[in-house]
């Protein structure tokens, strides 16, 4: 989880908002300006999450979520192409808000949730630094691959998220209103 959670671009997105408008044709003054809907963005998606979490559950919240963000991915990727900067803030507004809606709070509920108490403050730990590591690597390499990919990157983007989104799917159990011990049975019965 922690390793779809920031290979999709997710931090990248936020962080080269600025240089991806400019590239467009934007002002740096005003990309500044465009790239803050990015930022509302998160706080809407975080906000209907914190809502949606325990009615829909999280399964389902994981996996629209990830078809949300490679949806809005390939507006990003069309927009590159066409030089859209409307489409552009549009596509990285929509993918921001998709994923701040599903991954972003979510993978902190589920770990807190699939862990067992004995192995909770290791597993934790090795998630967060998994997290981390993979976000910086994914940091440092989206401008090195958009560069070198174009639009297509965000195509490349957008198979991540949804294979973020399959990985769900195949394995990751509901986890909403369940005890320990039925979240614990659950991934048991999925190994056997």
């Amino acid at each position: 989880l922690a390793l779809f959670n920031q290979s999709c671009a997710s931090t990248a997105i936020l962080n080269y908002a600025p240089v991806l408008l400019e590239s467009q044709g934007v002002a740096s003054a005003n990309a500044s300006f465009f790239s803050a809907a990015t930022g509302l963005s998160k706080l809407f998606g975080v906000t209907v999450s914190f809502f949606l979490v325990d009615r829909m559950g999280r399964r389902p919240l994981l996996i629209w979520g990830s078809v949300g963000s490679a949806m809005s991915l390939l507006v990003v990727s069309l927009a590159d192409a066409l030089g859209s900067v409307s489409l552009m803030v549009s596509g990285m507004s929509m993918f921001i808000f998709f994923f701040s809606l599903s991954w972003a709070e979510i993978f902190w509920i589920i770990l807190s949730e699939v862990f067992s108490m004995k192995a909770k403050s290791a597993g934790v730990a090795v998630c967060t630094a998994t997290l981390f590591l993979v976000g910086s690597a994914a940091d440092m390499l989206f401008l090195t691959i958009w560069n070198a990919l174009g639009f297509a990157s965000f195509i490349l983007y957008s198979m991540i998220a949804l294979a973020g989104g399959a990985f769900v799917y195949f394995f990751l159990p509901e986890t909403s209103g369940r005890s320990l011990a039925e979240v614990q049975e659950a991934f048991s019965s999925r190994r056997r």
